[in-house]
């Protein structure tokens, strides 16, 4: 038997997303000569300690594409197919990195350099490291594809931006997988990529304080390509939470297989505040028999534990959570295997 007790404190700024969903509109390329051009600046050439962070959603997965170039003669970001690749142009490579992304699905990608070592995550996990130098150029910069119009990128990306300064795994899970304000320290380049219309000559923001409408980008490509996608709006409605003892009981729901007849559900949609507490547990805790009194633990004494507790930090719950559940065992065996999710949530401005 297995018990996992699992609490996480997520911060959000400005909104109650998760990695790499679109923030605003974002831009479509179709992988033939679309691109956001963007004039050269010294900040390009990576020959000190970078970050380069984009959220992406591949329509196809299966060829070499290009996320960013500064070239000819500067770097080469790009997907191969079946590695994250950085490179100077043309020559050799500073990182190759194993990835297998799925078509149609939204990932955050970061590299940064800090020292000599070259490290790339992709929703907040280090899938690979590398190092060696980066050439520098004179050239511009451009968002999805080649200088001469090669491999470009095919689906949607989203918030690029560029610092020169590393950035460590923490940084790259808080500030880098959320939107930003613009006028963070060592931010050199913002896209936002929230612009809209269809087609070449569209102006593309640069909300980097630092360097401002000095680097706004165009997009090139054609009559109809690249295009800007409009996210949806929020629900209308929804449920407020004021983060002390509030809940929603859904009641016994019973599978359609068991219950011999077919289930209509329905879909919830909760408000989020600051200070609210989600939990998820699976029937383990709940089923696990004590040895004072032979009988199941029982959900009803779940929810008032968690109520008595949930004004603890993070780390106190699931101690006091792993602590509750051994006092209570005492020296009777695991019933069943148990899995118990908190997540915090914490909004900034």
């Amino acid at each position: 038997m297995k018990t996992v007790i699992l609490f996480l404190t997520l911060s959000i700024f400005t909104w109650a997303g998760l990695y790499a969903q679109p923030n605003g509109n974002y831009i479509t390329m179709n992988g033939g000569n679309d691109n956001v051009y963007i004039p050269h600046a010294s900040y390009w050439n990576l020959s000190g300690d970078f970050t380069i962070s984009m959220n992406l959603n591949f329509a196809y997965t299966n060829y070499w594409q290009m996320l960013m170039t500064h070239s000819p003669g500067g770097f080469e970001l790009s997907f191969t197919g079946s590695q994250l690749w950085l490179s100077p142009t043309g020559i050799g490579w500073g990182l190759q990195a194993a990835w297998s992304p799925q078509a149609n699905t939204w990932y955050h990608l970061v590299v940064t350099r800090t020292g000599s070592t070259i490290s790339a995550y992709v929703d907040g996990q280090l899938i690979g490291t590398g190092g060696g130098s980066i050439g520098t150029a004179n050239s511009p910069l451009r968002l999805g594809n080649y200088y001469v119009n090669g491999y470009g990128f095919y689906g949607n990306m989203d918030e690029v931006s560029m610092w020169n300064t590393g950035a460590t795994q923490s940084t790259v899970t808080t500030v880098l997988a959320n939107p930003l304000t613009g006028n963070e320290a060592g931010l050199v380049g913002y896209w936002k990529l929230d612009e809209s219309g269809a087609g070449a000559g569209i102006a593309v923001d640069n909300a980097a304080q630092l360097t401002g409408n000095t680097l706004d980008g165009i997009t090139q490509g054609t009559t109809t390509t690249p295009y800007f996608t409009q996210v949806p709006p929020p629900p209308q409605y929804c449920l407020n939470f004021d983060g002390n003892d509030d809940m929603v009981n859904m009641g016994q729901i019973l599978n359609p297989v068991f219950a011999g007849a077919d289930k209509k559900f329905t879909n919830h949609t909760i408000h989020i505040e600051e200070g609210d507490t989600i939990y998820i547990f699976s029937d383990g805790y709940s089923d696990q028999v004590g040895e004072a009194t032979g009988k199941k633990f029982k959900s009803s004494h779940v929810k008032e534990l968690l109520l008595d507790i949930q004004d603890k930090s993070i780390s106190e719950q699931k101690e006091l959570l792993e602590q509750t559940l051994e006092k209570w065992m005492g020296s009777m065996g695991q019933v069943d295997d148990i899995l118990f999710i908190g997540r915090r949530f914490s909004f900034h401005t």
